[in-house]
């Protein structure tokens, strides 16, 4: 708690970030103790031995992180009340694709519903996409971007519909040409998305975009 007061009291400083990867603070839950030894006493069951993708191990599993996004709002919105902080502090969260993020422990509909995270940012639609595409050769990269398929951008726009939490879909991949980003937040746009997220934007390494939703009508 003090090292949250002494950091998060730089107004600088106005976002908290999870992820479900390895980067930031990494939120994948599996068969810890905790887990399995509090769905055994519920169900009298041993996850370890259910299917991966049995229904209720995923949902009882999402318990954990759905509790802990409550305990850190909690903490974070008292500790910018104590230290009087013009600007509020926001949670962002990474996450998968939308058949992933049950399977991960991510309750994302739970979140937004109470407010849990201000913006929710989806990776990627495409499964194990890397950052710069699928490798396909020693120094060759495919360029599928990421959200061609409508349905994935709706998922994603209806999760958040009617609730303060925002989602912020991911450019990818990131080599992307300037014109082929400005088609796609174009696309975008028009899909009911109201925010892009750039990761890794430098000018040198990749064309970053100044690209509101204003523009989706020109």
């Amino acid at each position: 708690r003090l090292e949250l007061n002494d950091t998060l009291g730089n107004e600088d400083l106005n976002v908290v970030q999870t992820s479900e990867g390895d980067d930031f603070l990494s939120l994948t839950l599996l068969y810890e103790e905790p887990v399995v030894e509090g769905f055994q006493k519920e169900y009298g069951l041993d996850p370890r031995q259910l299917p991966e993708n049995d229904p209720r191990f995923i949902r009882y599993r999402s318990r954990f992180l759905t509790q802990f996004h409550r305990e850190l709002r909690a903490e974070l919105d008292q500790i910018a009340r104590e230290l009087k902080r013009e600007t509020p502090l926001e949670i962002t969260a990474v996450v998968s694709n939308g058949e992933e993020n049950l399977l991960l422990g991510m309750d994302l509909a739970t979140w937004a519903e109470e407010g849990l995270v201000d913006t929710i940012i989806p990776y990627s639609s495409v499964e194990r996409i890397g950052a710069y595409g699928n490798k396909i050769g020693p120094n060759t990269w495919d360029g599928e971007p990421s959200w061609e398929d409508p349905e994935d951008v709706a998922w994603f726009v209806s999760l958040v519909k009617g609730t303060r939490t925002k989602v912020a879909l991911n450019m990818m991949p990131r080599f992307l040409t300037k014109e082929a980003q400005y088609r796609k937040a174009h696309q975008l746009y028009k899909a009911g998305v109201e925010h892009l997220f750039f990761w890794d934007c430098v000018p040198e390494a990749r064309g970053c975009l100044l690209y509101t939703s204003d523009a989706a009508d020109e």
